[in-house]
């Protein structure tokens, strides 16, 4: 699928952007060498990809046109590896183009397909002007009809690699919930360190082993909430109302780090009306992201 693309400086980076379009690739044709997109994701991934102990694993699932992977390798240490899951062809051609052309290539593993609950095939409905909109379910800014896309778990994969992931972000506009069931037997059968940061979409979960299942699960196998990233505002109602108070404020963003699991997956899992700032309407949640970790 040959994409009409141009040139920018993004940050320190030379990237291939879309020529047309909303979404990612209006605010990178645009945003020039000292802005950044999405600086509170960018904050606390450079933070803990920098604290990783040995050689890094990195995988970023959702990688879009690979803004954020180029700042996750940017950052691994000289004999890490980092896998790029993209599973919208347009942005995997210029994914493919901007790891290469900024000296990646050969410490990236760019795979053109979903990660799921299965091995296989599954839909995937691209954004209809965003390209970063893409999801595994349909919603108003998706196209009306899917495209089949090769998927794989991440147990599967990543026992066919023979590495462990050490730390994984999820940008996946509800398609969270499959990646953390995919993953389950991977993380309970083999007790390695891993770090997951993902961002939330919670008016897509499932009543039925949704991402709260799922977070339980995980919570029974060591893993802990760390840090949550607040949505509409710095400090949401209920963080007030649970005697929470952010450490930092980005972009209008609060980090907190003394959640407990029962408040982490309210937080995280639930649709949570919020009325945000300024706006005059409501978000359906008050967590941007999650991360929990397993040391």
């Amino acid at each position: 699928m040959a994409v009409k693309s141009i040139t920018r400086q993004v940050g320190p980076f030379k990237m291939k952007i879309m020529k047309k379009g909303g979404g990612i690739n209006k605010t990178l044709r645009g945003i020039g060498k000292k802005k950044r997109r999405e600086p509170e994701l960018l904050f606390l991934l450079e933070k803990e990809i920098k604290s990783l102990e040995g050689k890094h694993v990195l995988v970023d699932v959702g990688a879009n046109i690979g803004y954020v992977s180029l700042h996750m390798a940017s950052w691994m240490n000289k004999n890490g590896k980092i896998f790029c899951i993209e599973p919208d062809p347009r942005n995997f051609e210029l994914l493919i183009q901007n790891m290469k052309i900024n000296g990646f290539d050969k410490v990236s593993f760019s795979e053109e397909m979903a990660m799921a609950n299965h091995t296989g095939e599954i839909e995937f409905y691209m954004g209809s002007n965003a390209s970063n909109l893409g999801s595994l379910y349909k919603h108003k800014k998706s196209v009306d009809k899917p495209i089949k896309v090769k998927c794989d778990t991440m147990t599967n994969y990543f026992k066919e690699k023979k590495v462990f992931p050490n730390l994984i972000k999820m940008d996946l506009e509800g398609g969270e919930v499959q990646v953390m069931e995919g993953m389950f037997q991977l993380v309970k059968e083999n007790n390695f360190p891993c770090k997951i940061i993902m961002e939330l979409h919670p008016q897509f979960y499932p009543k039925k082993k949704g991402l709260e299942y799922w977070m339980n699960g995980y919570f029974k196998l060591g893993f802990k909430p760390k840090i949550i990233i607040s949505a509409a505002g710095p400090q949401p109602d209920k963080f007030k109302e649970w005697g929470y108070e952010p450490f930092k404020i980005i972009r209008g963003k609060g980090f907190y780090n003394t959640f407990s699991n029962e408040h982490a997956i309210i937080a995280s899992c639930r649709v949570n009306k919020q009325l945000m700032p300024g706006k005059g309407r409501y978000s359906p949640k008050i967590a941007r992201y999650i991360f929990i970790e397993r040391k």
